[in-house]
């Protein structure tokens, strides 16, 4: 009776190991029915305006055509975004608030990214082989016996084992959604600003609204200094997303620039390499410790800011050891800007 019972479970699992994009939309749907009525939804016009026209860009270029993406705000202060399988896709309203459009054409590519890859349904896919394994170990354990504790046990242990994305799809999820962003005309640099913040909100904790599919996204270091490797090759072309990286618009160049910089690395400003720089850029006293970006007549302050975060800045994060810079600016001979940049 037992070797029948684990027959039939084998045969139960292996048919439902391989999830068809039917049965995918309709796990999504079931599950988003049931985000919704926890949280809620947010149907603020402008909140929603913004989604929809960053959510749609993205999905436009993600490479998945057999299901159509949906958007929503969730009305939920937690600093979050999440995707389920099938293409449905959030972000909280705090989240929209909080960021600008590139950072969250960042958030959003990363979600969509999950959904492109199937990582979910690859994480169900591997629990249902992962039961099978334990099911038999069980059986061989309890004499041939299973009881309504021992497969209690599983369950929980199964639970724990398969309840997060593992580091790498949250690795391939920033890398392939920060390529998604490019294409879709997205800066990929504020890939750099949307890392930093979210380490920032980033708590151990679960969000209340995430389910155990889905899990959290906890941003270590590793994963940010990762993003200035595959950043500056991505081919980018200004579209529909093109806006400052700093989200703080001021008429100093230096002082968007500076911004951009804590932004992106988590530096701090060191008042005395400031001064530094600025004499040193002054009298054109350079040295090999610093980094000279010279901009040529006609260069958009977005090409400008950019071209210092995924080449001055990432190569100081790379490197390592850096906590504080200093920068200066100055008008060329000309019609060029001179950028001087000094990390310790």
């Amino acid at each position: 009776m037992v070797f029948r019972l684990l027959f039939c479970l084998l045969l139960s699992c292996a048919a439902w190991s391989e999830v068809s994009t039917e049965q995918e939309v309709a796990l999504g749907r079931s599950a988003a029915q049931k985000i919704e009525a926890r949280s809620g939804i947010d149907n603020s016009p402008d909140l929603n305006r913004r989604l929809q026209t960053i959510g749609q860009a993205l999905a436009r270029v993600c490479g998945r055509n057999d299901i159509q993406f949906q958007f929503k705000v969730l009305a939920t202060d937690e600093f979050n975004a999440m995707a389920l399988p099938g293409g449905f896709v959030y972000a909280t309203r705090s989240l929209l608030r909080g960021m600008s459009d590139g950072e969250i054409a960042f958030v959003l590519g990363h979600e969509i990214s999950h959904v492109v890859q199937r990582h979910s349904i690859n994480q169900m896919e591997n629990e249902q082989k992962r039961k099978v394994g334990w099911l038999a170990v069980l059986v061989s354990l309890s004499g041939g016996r299973i009881d309504q504790q021992s497969v209690q046990a599983a369950a929980v242990l199964d639970q724990m084992l398969g309840s997060r994305f593992s580091q790498a799809d949250e690795s391939e999820a920033d890398r392939l959604g920060t390529a998604m962003m490019a294409r879709a005309g997205y800066d990929p640099a504020y890939a750099l600003v949307a890392l930093r913040t979210l380490a920032g909100k980033h708590t151990s904790q679960t969000p209340d609204f995430i389910n155990a599919m889905v899990g959290s996204h906890p941003m270590p270091q590793d994963r940010i200094t990762d993003s200035y490797k595959y950043i500056p090759p991505l081919a980018f072309r200004a579209g529909v997303g093109t806006t400052p990286v700093s989200p703080v618009r001021t008429s100093s160049l230096l002082n968007r620039l500076t911004q951009a910089v804590v932004q992106s690395s988590g530096w701090k400003q060191d008042p005395h390499l400031m001064s530094s720089c600025r004499g040193q850029l002054e009298h054109m006293n350079l040295d090999a410790e610093g980094f000279l970006l010279v901009s040529p007549a006609g260069e958009s302050d977005n090409a400008l800011e950019r071209r210092l975060l995924t080449l001055g800045v990432a190569q100081r994060v790379m490197r390592g050891g850096v906590s504080r810079f200093g920068l200066a600016s100055r008008d060329g001979s000309e019609g060029e800007r001179l950028v001087w940049l000094k990390v310790r």
